[in-house]
């Protein structure tokens, strides 16, 4: 009976062009609204959202209040206002705790954040869904941290992140997601991510020592784990041997200026970490070592 009434609702919405006065047929109290908005807030969200509007949520009860912003918010997202249905329920949580709408919140806050972040619309001079989308899904996994959705939801921020090259904050979402929820799907993607964005917050071998180092550390971490997917192992692995060559590289770099200044303790001090970095066949290594036999020779130790 209630789908037949939602569905002689959307007609009339239809007719009447969501004119200000609704049309016969929708029931004048708010239990009534709210039980055809419920039905129709999936098959014909626009009919859901004109009943609803129909309603004056100072007159309406606690319980009646946060059905309706469960249904509102449902309707306004699936009839194209993102960001409006979110501003109805981003305070939900708090303003009706244990509710049994909660459920159906959590899902919709999580749908509307996914859509946005994922969309590629700009508005004004600066503004963007994936801005929005990143806020809302930010919002989402501090406030519903045992969500099914949570994994989802820092996977996209950490994907996010990666597109606009935010390395710090790439590695951030998908540390949390390792950590949270270590048996998610998105796991092994996130580990490998997490890895990539490390080596790719680095820019060669003028970059800092320890950065560098940590890079590689953890390349090897990951590298030790053995990978399932041969695109990941293969990434990493380029990326290991890379970092590898900058630390070699650096330890050259600092090793000759040392040398230009007259320090020879800051050159043999860079000298031996290179000999100890390097294989021992690598050219550098090789100079390397000649460098300090003739160091020894020198005695020039302070």
């Amino acid at each position: 009976m209630v789908v037949l009434r939602c569905l002689a609702w959307s007609w009339a919405v239809l007719w009447a062009g969501c004119a200000a006065s609704p049309p016969p047929g929708l029931p004048q109290d708010a239990e009534g609204v709210l039980r055809v908005a419920s039905a129709c807030v999936e098959t014909d969200p626009a009919a859901a959202r004109a009943a609803l509007e129909t309603l004056d949520e100072d007159e309406l009860t606690n319980a009646e209040l946060e059905g309706y912003k469960a249904l509102y918010a449902e309707a306004l997202w699936r009839t194209g206002k993102a960001w409006k249905a979110f501003r109805v329920i981003r305070t939900f949580p708090d303003d009706h705790r244990f509710s049994p709408f909660a459920p159906q919140v959590e899902e919709v806050h999580f749908r509307i954040g996914a859509e946005l972040i994922q969309s590629e619309s700009t508005y004004f001079l600066f503004g963007s869904d994936r801005d929005d989308g990143e806020l809302i899904l930010g919002e989402f996994v501090e406030r519903y941290a045992a969500s099914r959705h949570a994994d989802d939801a820092l996977r996209l921020l950490g994907d996010l992140a990666i597109a606009e090259e935010r390395w710090f904050d790439a590695q951030r979402r998908f540390e949390q997601l390792i950590q949270d929820h270590p048996t998610s799907e998105w796991t092994s993607l996130a580990s490998f991510r997490r890895v990539m964005a490390i080596h790719a917050e680095l820019l060669g071998p003028e970059y800092d020592l320890p950065s560098m180092d940590r890079a590689r550390n953890e390349l090897r971490d990951y590298l030790a784990t053995a990978p399932e997917r041969p695109e990941f192992r293969d990434a990493a692995s380029t990326a290991y041997e890379q970092v590898a060559g900058w630390i070699i590289e650096r330890h050259r770099i600092d090793a000759e200026f040392y040398r230009t200044i007259g320090n020879a303790y800051g050159e043999r001090f860079h000298l031996e970490a290179l000999v100890a970095d390097a294989p021992a066949d690598h050219p550098s290594a090789l100079a390397a070592e000649e460098r300090l036999a003739e160091l020894g020779r020198q005695g020039d130790r302070p």
